[in-house]
């Protein structure tokens, strides 16, 4: 607006400290103006104190040159976010050897370790309150949030030395671990490996590992606050993509239409819709996570001929199956 006694613009919560947006209902369009925006005229103004002193400052969308610092900085203000991560560890072990195996055949003695483990790790983050109100900001700051966990395990490893310098066995051990590890917040896993070294001569070594292994949920996939994002989706139900899902895509997308438009607005892989829209969306941590584990299976060999000094290969193949794998899905994902 047009201050009278300057003459220039100036916000209009300046010259009217009650304004709100327009009432759509004698149009009957409702709270349309809320939706369009996100955010209800109820809570107008809430992002600063209308009057002469609010520190409003009119800007010009079509002559960005043409505004002055308080404008920008009023239209674009920078927010921090503060976080504190701490972790308490407590851990020990011990190693000791048996040469008593020895007696029995064995080429070494028999290692084997024992110890335990104790953590805490928690978590604080700080917004500025104005950052985390829906639509005051086109993105708004993360929400505050605090959240721990703890962790105590013991673990055990023993290596079992077969065989050393025989003829055909240069080398033949064996190594087998476990552990066990009990979290506050997703309770008791257990993990085991179990290894072999194998070299026939001393130029090549064969080895392998079979393995369980858990990830529990760190501090970030618990305890982040939630933050919005924007994320480009394809509606699985338009006619370009409904035939890229499972047998059951066109089912459902018909009963969904039926339940949204009603019956006969919608026919399955015809009627078109918005098949590309970019959406607001929430990303978090989720404090009702359980771990996720792996079996890996692991087979190398170990090439260092004599007559090539200094020379070293490996060639090795794994395979790695995760179940439960602790993933944000995307909204295209949950979409589809």
């Amino acid at each position: 607006m047009i201050d009278p006694a300057t003459g220039k613009p100036t916000c209009r919560s300046n010259l009217e400290p009650g304004t709100t947006p327009p009432n759509l209902s004698a149009l009957g369009l409702g709270n349309t103006f809320d939706l369009l925006i996100g955010f209800p005229t109820s809570g107008f103004p809430t992002t600063f104190t209308p009057g002469p002193n609010s520190g409003c400052a009119p800007i010009n969308l079509f002559d960005p040159t043409a505004n002055n610092k308080a404008a920008l900085a009023f239209a674009f203000p920078t927010v921090h976010n503060t976080g504190v991560l701490t972790e308490w560890d407590l851990n020990g072990l011990v190693s000791f050897d048996f040469p008593q195996v020895q007696d029995i055949g064995f080429a070494k003695p028999l290692s084997v370790v024992l110890g335990g483990e104790w953590r805490r790790e928690s978590s604080a983050s700080f917004s500025p309150p104005q950052s985390v109100i829906p639509s005051l900001f086109f993105g708004s700051g993360a929400s505050p949030v605090r959240g721990s966990f703890s962790v105590g395990e013991a673990f055990g490893e023993v290596s079992v030395p077969v065989l050393s310098d025989q003829p055909y066995a240069q080398e033949l051990s064996f190594d087998l671990a476990g552990r066990v590890s009990s979290y506050s917040t997703a309770g008791t896993d257990e993990t085991w490996k179990i290894g072999f070294v194998y070299a026939p001569i001393a130029d090549v070594k064969f080895r392998g590992t079979d393995a369980v292994a858990v990830r529990a949920p760190d501090i970030g996939e618990l305890f982040a606050p939630q933050q919005q994002t924007f994320q480009q989706i394809d509606d699985p139900c338009d006619p370009a993509f409904i035939a890229q899902g499972t047998s059951f895509r066109a089912a459902n997308c018909q009963a969904l239409m039926n339940n949204l438009l009603g019956p006969g607005q919608y026919v399955a892989g015809v009627t078109p819709v918005q098949s590309n829209v970019t959406l607001p969306t929430l990303i978090g941590g989720n404090p009702n996570l359980f771990p996720e584990s792996a079996r890996t299976y692991t087979v190398g060999v170990v090439l260092q001929p004599r007559f090539l000094p200094d020379f070293a290969a490996t060639i090795d193949y794994y395979r790695v199956s995760i179940t439960n794998a602790i993933e944000a899905p995307s909204a295209q994902a949950v979409a589809d």
